[in-house]
């Protein structure tokens, strides 16, 4: 069994981390998650606000800690960690998302200078980078989500801004509910991903889900 260790801004985006994990191993029970960060207790599991919530700050101050150094020195074969962060406010940590001639940086090369960034604040990366994966969601993870709403439209299912509003909009419109940052709600949106044929249809339809996807074990 694979166990991932979620670094994560928000327990939201755990769950859709879960579900897409779930469904690219094809059973949940093939794969383990464990949050280091925020952190979930039992009675998290079911809660239904998100009042537990990291930041892209506290992401990287975690990567930077003695805590992840000691979590990647207790890891086991089949085990890794997710780091998981969005792009929409990557210039507070200092990762533009336009070039010096004001033209938007392509998408994998977004990710790639995220991620760059992350090699060097992690202590020692390279003895432990085949453990490190990288969940980089530009501009933010609902982005993923919209490819459960337009299997049909490649350039909707495609966007990578305002995706919250978009996706609020379409559970709105399709199942009668606006989107909140709750669990039980994101776990109604993402639950589809659990089914390995529909991931594995949509996730090529999103730049950083596929590229995320592409950078799991196999």
């Amino acid at each position: 069994m694979a166990t991932f260790k979620l670094v994560t801004e928000g327990i939201t985006d755990q769950i859709v981390l879960e579900y897409i994990l779930t469904g690219y191993f094809k059973n949940e029970f093939d794969v383990d998650v464990d949050p280091l960060l925020p952190l979930r207790d039992e009675t998290d599991k079911n809660r239904q606000e998100e009042n537990t919530k990291s930041g892209w700050a506290q992401v990287i101050e975690y990567c930077k800690s003695s805590d992840f150094q000691d979590a990647l020195v207790y890891l086991q074969d089949e085990d890794y960690i997710i780091v998981c962060i969005d792009t929409d406010v990557s210039e507070k940590y200092d990762i533009p998302k336009h070039d010096e001639n004001g033209q938007v940086i392509a998408t994998e090369q977004l990710i790639q200078n995220v991620i760059h960034k992350f090699t060097k604040l992690i202590d020692n990366f390279e003895a432990h980078q085949e453990k490190i994966i990288f969940a980089i969601a530009v501009h933010s993870i609902e982005c993923w989500l919209l490819p459960l709403f337009h299997e049909d439209d490649d350039q909707k299912a495609g966007e990578i801004n305002d995706c919250f509003e978009k996706l609020r909009e379409e559970t709105r419109n399709i199942h009668g509910y606006s989107l909140k940052k709750k669990a039980n709600i994101y776990r109604r949106v993402v639950r589809q991903y659990k089914h390995h044929d529909t991931l594995m249809n949509l996730y090529p339809k999103n730049p950083s889900l596929k590229y995320f996807i592409n950078s799991l074990p196999q």
